[in-house]
Order: C-alpha cells, then structure tokens, then sequence
C-alpha cells in the first residue's frame, strides 16, 4: 500500500516557480524597455518610409518633366514639314543636360535626329527598339529599363514617345536620360549620412544611388524578390555596398521602376541593443533565484510523469491498473480516468467477442441463403424450354444452362470452366454444326456479337431442325443469348402458306368458271332477244302475242343484267377487272340506258325522265360501256323497286 502524500494542483507548482523567478518584476521591465525600444525603431522606420515616398515623388517629377517635353516636341511644325534640321536645333535648345541626348527613328528603327552627333553624321539603326514596339502597340509613352547607348555605349535609361500623324503613328520620339540625374536626385532626398537610396528598373537593376559608387550600377537591387509586381514592401540586410540596413521600397507606378530608402541598421537597432542588455543583467539575477526552485519542480513533475507512463503501458498492455497516487492533482485525476478506461475496454473487449460471435452467425446464414438462390437459379436455367448462354465484357462464358449443353454435345464441366466463347464457337463449327449456315449470318455466328448488327435471326442445323437466336447486350459490353428450336412453328407456318395458295387457286378456277358459264349462257341469250327483236318489229303479231314477246324480251335482258353482274363480280374477285378509256357523248348514252327499262317502267305505271345540264361538254373520256352499265343498274333497280308512280305534288 503506497503512502498517500498531499495532493497540490499544477497551478499551484507553476505559481512558486512563477513568484520565485519574479516574474512580475521582469515583464514590467522587459515592457517598459521593449515599449522605448519599439517606440524608437517604428519612428525611424516611419522617418525612412517618408523619404522613400519623397525619393518616388521625385523621380516620378523628373520622369514626368521628360515626357512632357517630349510630347511638346513631338507636335513641333518642323516635324509636320519634314524639316529635320530645324527639329535637331530645337532639340538641342530644349534638351541640352550633360549627356542627354534626343532621338528621332521611323518605324523601322532607322535614326533620323540624334542630338548627340553633329547635323549631317550619318546615323545608325537603333538596336533597342522594345520601347518602340510597346508605343506602336499601345500608344503610350514608354520608359526603359537600363540600356546601352547605340551611339555613346553608355549605360541610360529612355524615355519613348510616339509621334503621329492624321492619327496614325509616323516615327518615334526618344530622350536618353543620363543616370547622373537620378544619382542627383537620391542624394538630395537622404536626410543625412546614414540614409541610402536606390532606384532599380523593372528587371530590379540598379540605375542609380544617393551614394556615388559607379560599380554598382546594373547589379541587382538587394531586398526586391526577382520578378515581383507588389507596389511596396520592407526588407533587412546588406545592401549593394555590404551595408547592413533595413529598407523600405516603393515602385514608381509611371514607370514601373522602383525606388528603396534605407537606413544603416546599427542606428535603427541601438535602442533595442541598449534595452537588452539592461533586461539581460535582471533575467540572469532571475534565473539565480528561481534554478533551485526549478529543480525540485522538475522532480516533482518527473516522478509523476513516470508513474502516468507506467499506467498507460499498462494499460496498453490489456493489465488491470490500480489507482494512482502523486503529488500532483491533476496527474491523479488522468489515474482516475485510465483505470475506468481499463474497465470499459474489458467489457467492450467481451461485447465485441459476442458481437464476433453474432456477425459469424449471420454470415453463415446469408452464406446458406446464397447457396440456395444459386441452386434456385441453375434449376431454373436447367429446366428452360430454350437455351441461354451469357458471355461477359472480355469474351467469356459465365452463364449456360443444360439445354445448351445436352443440344450441342457440349461438356457440362467444360462450360462450367467459363471457357472464350470463340474457342466455343470453334469446337462447334468445327463439328459441322453450321453447315447449312447463310452467309449472310456468317459474322453473327463466328463474329463478335457485342458489335454484330444481325442481334435476331433463324438458323437450321444440320438434323434439319430450325432455331431462333435472340441476343441482347449487356452493360458491361457482354451479351445474352437465347436460342429456341421453332421447327413446329416453321412446319404449321408452311402448312397454312400451302393451304393459302390452294384456296387462291380455287377462287381463281371458280372465277375462270363463271366467265366460261357467263359466257355459254350469253351466246344463246343473245340469239333469243334478237329473235324476240324481229318478233317485235314484225306487225303481223296480235296483242297477245306482242305481249308475250314482250315478256320474253324483258327477261332475257334481266337475265343478261344478272349475268353481266355475276361477271364482273368474278372480274373484281380475281382482279383482272379492266377500264377502256376512249371517247363517248353521254347524252346517246342516257337515252339508250333509259330506253332499255323504258317497257318495264311503263308496265308499272312507272315514267322515266333524264335531265342533262346544258353546259356539260359534248364528249368525254372513260369506260362508256361500264358507265352505262352502271346506269342500267340504277335504272333497272328504280324500277324493280319502286311499288307505285309518284303523285304529281312529289
């Protein structure tokens, strides 16, 4: 059993320490010096970004003044006439600094003024022509980044304008700026000794300093990150001379150049030096007081380290933990805690056992399940009228049932082994299975039938039996395939197109009869009403007789009507019915159809009129003979059935 010792918080440990290293004293003077030392560096670092702006102004003005001029000379009227001699005069008296010089250069570069030559030295062909480009493309001045003279090979700087003409860029207008100006300018804007300032170009060259020094002219400005388009920023380190200094730099947003102020960094750090070393002396009197009170903390908080560390191996262990006594509360109250984990791991270690125990239960009963839904299925696909054959994305048999098996002469287990069903199709063809195959279903069968076209079609295999394939695709680029042997149904199917045909050839007999009969029966119908014609013309015949010969005439023509209509009934049934189209009067028609039932309708009281528009033409084309057929029908059925003549009201 382990003493029980005082239990103290870690708050209170840490706040022995914290009064025995007089910490309150040390942040009031650590504050306070900090706070003077702050308060001088941010007012020289403010003093430094003030002369930097006053540096930008500057430059900007200077650049500024250039551009101005040269826009001022590029409308010069000896420029409108042409007159470059006069221009090269003007030139000189507007812009005549020490080593500034004017040039003049047409589109192609060629230099026609150059005010650092005598008038009439022939000129070359300018080779920096970036600022000439930049101007035609945008019409805007343009300021270089350093360059080197054509004609003086020294290291300038330029100005570039464009000169225009009915709206139109004509030439170019450039003022070489020697970097003596900007050297100027930088060393009236330091405030004294320990300030430096520089200007860079675009590709962060240095173009000039405050502090002469030709040598570091062209060398990269120190503190601007190469490739940079930020507007300002602050850096601290040595400068082009190996001077230590913190800088603050701007980019002249006319020009794109940039320009940095700094300021040598032992001036803007001594009050900051002379502060630590005053709150150097009273940490290390601090440090004295408080070492033995740190050492017996640091015992303390390591003997209850050790013992959390041994509880947590423990712990990891799978060990029941016994409760854990130190000094310090709250390492305690971490005992606590991992003895009660210890406690919920064990009968979490026993719930997963049961729920291991669980899971395994139900795996073996989906597992039994599975094998009852595939024994279902193979029964299933093995007691299908039809066959069926499934073949996967890469070409391979995974599905065929038994009558694909039993009808091919294929090996179960060999279809079990998800044999290519290309080397399925081989072993078939090879056995003659699609010796009576179309060509046309060559591809379909020996081809690849997630491409094929031909998806459904019929067969006849070599017994003389006939199949109906059906193949659909499948989602994964597979396809299903059925066949069914439909042979009954093509035998039936021919039976009935046998009989079809049998019936047509009848019905075209019958109709070839009852022509032939029509006919027959016509001949000697016709020989009877010319007799009764001659009967009737001849006036020796008394009434009784005419009207008997009468009766004879009017049923011989009923009866040729039945026999015209039993024909052409027989025509139409057969299809060989025909139209002549030719010339006729229709008037002599109407009259003759109503002449024929004229006797009928009159031996029923019956009065037959025509009526004809008067402007309907004299002919017309068609069939007359069927036309007065027709009317002879409507004629011949008017009076047949009509019972009584009309009242003259109706």
């Amino acid at each position: 059993m382990r003493h029980r010792t005082a239990e103290r918080s870690l708050g209170a440990y840490l706040a022995i320490l914290a009064f025995a290293l007089g910490l309150p004293l040390f942040i009031l003077i650590a504050a306070g010096t900090t706070y003077f030392a702050l308060a001088e560096t941010t007012r020289l670092e403010a003093a430094v970004a003030e002369a930097a702006q006053d540096a930008l102004r500057a430059i900007e003005r200077e650049v500024a003044g250039k551009t101005a001029m040269l826009q001022a000379l590029a409308s010069s009227p000896a420029l409108e006439q042409g007159d470059y001699r006069r221009f090269d005069q003007q030139a000189r008296e507007v812009y005549a600094p020490p080593g500034g010089t004017i040039v003049l250069r047409d589109r192609s570069g060629q230099q026609l003024v150059n005010t650092r030559l005598p008038w009439g030295t022939p000129l070359p062909v300018s080779g920096n022509l970036d600022g000439d480009r930049h101007v035609a493309a945008t019409g805007q001045p343009f300021f270089s980044d350093l360059l080197t003279g054509t004609v003086s090979r020294q290291v300038i700087v330029q100005v570039v304008v464009p000169v225009t003409r009915g709206g139109e860029i004509v030439s170019f207008l450039a003022a070489n700026i020697p970097l003596t100006v900007f050297t100027n300018l930088l060393a009236h804007e330091g405030r004294d000794q320990s300030f430096h300032a520089s200007l860079a170009d675009r590709e962060g060259r240095i173009i000039a300093r405050s502090v002469l020094h030709g040598g570091s002219v062209g060398w990269p400005m120190p503190g601007v990150p190469a490739g940079t388009h930020a507007d300002r920023g602050t850096w601290t380190g040595l400068d082009a001379q190996g001077v230590r200094v913190f800088a603050d730099w701007r980019r002249i947003p006319l020009t794109g150049w940039v320009v940095s102020m700094g300021v040598d960094e032992a001036r803007l750090r001594a009050p900051l030096r002379r502060s630590l070393l005053a709150l150097a002396g009273v940490t290390l009197a601090l440090l004295l007081v408080g070492w033995a009170v740190v050492l017996w903390v640091s015992r303390t908080l390591t003997r209850s380290h050790r013992v959390l560390v041994e509880s947590a191996r423990a712990l990891g262990a799978g060990l029941a933990l016994e409760p854990i006594h130190t000094p310090l509360r709250e390492v305690n109250t971490v005992g606590e805690a991992l003895v009660k984990a210890s406690a919920a791991l064990k009968g979490q270690a026993l719930a997963l056992l049961a729920l291991n125990e669980g899971l395994e239960r139900r795996v073996a009963e989906r597992t039994n399940e599975l094998v009852q839904k595939t024994e279902l299925l193979e029964t299933t696909l093995d007691t299908m009228d039809q066959g069926l054959i499934a073949v996967d994305g890469q070409g391979r048999v995974t599905v065929c049932n038994r009558w694909i098996c039993e009808r091919f002469d294929l090996d179960d287990a060999y279809m079990r082994g998800k044999p290519m069903f290309g080397e399925v199709i081989g072993r078939l063809d090879a056995g003659g299975e699609f010796r009576r195959l179309p060509e046309h279903l060559s591809g379909s069968i020996r081809g690849d039938a997630r491409t094929d076209p031909v998806l459904n079609y019929e067969r006849e295999r070599p017994d003389g039996t006939v199949l109906e394939v059906r193949t659909a695709r499948l989602a994964d680029s597979g396809f299903l395939r059925t066949s069914a042997d439909v042979t009954h149904h093509r035998r039936h199917a021919a039976e009935l197109t046998a009989a079809r045909d049998q019936a047509e050839a009848a019905s075209r007999e019958k109709s070839d009869f009852v022509a032939m009969l029509s006919h027959e029966i016509r001949t000697p119908l016709n020989s009877v009403l010319g007799f009764s014609d001659l009967l009737l013309s001849d006036g020796s015949l008394d009434a009784r007789q005419r009207q008997r010969v009468d009766d004879i005439q009017s049923s011989g023509a009923a009866l040729l009507a039945v026999l015209d209509d039993v024909l052409d009934l027989s025509k139409i049934e057969a299809g060989t019915i025909e139209l002549h189209a030719r010339p006729f009067a229709l008037v002599p028609l109407v009259e003759s159809a109503m002449a024929i039932v004229t006797s009928a309708a009159l031996r029923k009281g019956l009065v037959l009129r025509s009526h004809v528009a008067r402007d309907l033409p004299d002919a017309f084309v068609g069939d007359g003979d069927r036309l007065k057929q027709i009317l002879l029908n409507l004629l011949s059925n008017a009076v047949k059935f009509t019972l009584r003549a009309a009242s003259p009201s109706t």
